[in-house]
């Protein structure tokens, strides 16, 4: 009898690494993270997401950071943890199924999917699309072991952190469905139950707001804010292996049935929609890569015990091409500093010394947002999410917020990065012309913080408009 489980001792060892990787990175980013934190401070002090502060996603994201707050108050280190534990819940599910019936099919999966370039990079600038990729494969599992109702809560509380998860959620709803009614009900009537209430709970307390924000935004979008092309490309060619192994499916056994058939229409659907969306992100791959490692997994094994191959020499060149692959991965996600927010610190003190305690900073929505909660000073009118797609698309008024914000706002924040030669990319709000020339008119550059970045310099600047 075998004492040891050599499969889940891999697995264990496989995550140490990975949450190692994960703290060892942890640090102040300027990215949309800090736009999501804040919100949970704010809801832990007691305000309404889509009520008292905009809000583009479902609500559970921010209730899970106001919970940290609320026990930690703001500690970034836990904060940033939760986002590497999604992905090892994700992973643990990915592995209990496939482990099942072949350690050599979970243990590929969990390494291919740990150290995929887009799980290192993206549990690290949280989005959020990390935790319904852990609700997604939890549903998936329980919806593999027939438990229908158990999945769709699942899937249901995926919905209502992002509403990517409405993909699989879809797919496995559509194959009970062909199945036969009994497990259908049973899968939406525990989806539902998470799904339509939360929702129905919003809409009342919003009146019709949460709609706006979280569907109508959306599609007011205009085309072009992204380049798809871009964006697939760098999808492609950072996450290569792990899509090129799941073409390997072709070999597993019993590839009509469920833990290969439904894994590939939810990756098919997630391709479809992505490209029919009119913008979308590298991170929303995190949506497929459960469901693509357990093709790959069983694609693996099933090519081993097709040919015959001799398993020392095929277990050795698996994991040799995965130990290569995935310290690349971890080399370029190493060496990716572009989201570093290495004067954080030195700015929030900066804000907190030259302003009173009520006094109030706005600006740039990757940045703003990680000063108020450094220096302790509240942002203007709660704009949290200062986005400038929120004027593009008219959700919002540029000249009524600047009526707003006078007189009630001590310190505009401006972030760019200087090329040199005089070509600078600005971010955010402020490269929309009302609020330029509000900064230029009413506001006077207090402090600029620079930190030299490959040859360029990324630009901080305080403006004092009090």
């Amino acid at each position: 009898m075998r004492l040891v489980n050599w499969g889940w001792v891999a697995f264990a060892l496989a995550a140490v690494v990975f949450l190692a990787i994960k703290i060892d990175a942890a640090g102040y980013a300027a990215s949309d993270e800090n736009t999501y934190y804040k919100m949970g401070q704010l809801i832990a002090a007691g305000e309404v997401p889509y009520v008292d502060f905009f809000f583009a996603h479902p609500p559970l994201q921010a209730y899970m950071y106001a919970v940290v707050f609320k026990l930690f108050g703001f500690n970034l280190g836990i904060l940033k943890f939760l986002s590497a534990a999604a992905a090892v819940i994700a992973a643990f599910f990915v592995f209990r199924l496939l482990n099942e019936k072949s350690q050599i099919a979970a243990v590929t999966a969990i390494l291919l999917f740990f150290f995929t370039h887009a799980i290192l990079l993206f549990t690290s600038f949280p989005t959020g699309t990390e935790f319904v990729m852990m609700f997604s494969a939890a549903g998936f599992y329980y919806f593999h072991k027939k438990r229908s109702v158990v999945s769709g809560v699942l899937l249901g509380f995926g919905a209502i952190t992002g509403l990517l998860a409405l993909i699989p959620a879809a797919v496995m709803a559509g194959w009970l469905l062909i199945r036969g009614l009994g497990e259908f009900r049973k899968f939406m009537m525990g989806f539902l139950a998470v799904f339509a209430t939360v929702n129905a709970l919003f809409l009342a307390i919003t009146r019709g707001d949460y709609v706006t924000q979280t569907i109508t935004y959306h599609l007011l979008k205009p085309e072009g804010v992204l380049d798809k092309a871009a964006v697939i490309t760098r999808v492609v060619t950072r996450n290569w292996l792990i899509l090129a192994a799941s073409a390997t499916a072709v070999f597993a056994k019993s590839k009509f049935r469920r833990q290969v058939a439904v894994p590939f229409f939810i990756i098919a659907a997630c391709v479809a929609v992505f490209l029919f969306m009119k913008t979308f992100f590298d991170y929303y791959i995190l949506n497929m890569l459960p469901f693509l490692a357990i093709l790959a997994g069983q694609g693996i094994s099933g090519i081993i015990e097709t040919f015959r191959v001799r398993r020392v020499l095929a277990y050795g060149s698996v994991l040799a091409v995965m130990a290569v692959v995935g310290f690349l991965n971890y080399g370029s996600f190493a060496a990716n500093d572009a989201y570093d927010f290495e004067n954080a610190r030195e700015i929030a003190n900066f804000v907190k010394e030259n302003s009173d305690e009520g006094e109030l900073v706005f600006g740039e929505d990757a940045t703003a947002p990680l000063i108020s909660l450094l220096s302790e000073r509240g942002i203007a009118l709660d704009f949290v999410d200062s986005n400038d797609l929120r004027f593009r698309t008219g959700m919002e008024d540029a000249d009524s917020v600047i009526n707003k914000l006078r007189g009630n706002l001590k310190f505009f924040l401006v972030r760019s990065l200087d090329f040199g030669e005089g070509v600078k990319l600005g971010y955010g709000v402020g490269t929309l012309p009302e609020f330029d020339a509000f900064i230029k008119e009413d506001c006077a550059v207090a402090k600029k913080f620079e930190t030299p970045w490959k040859g360029r310099v990324k630009e901080y600047y305080v403006y004092d408009c009090g």
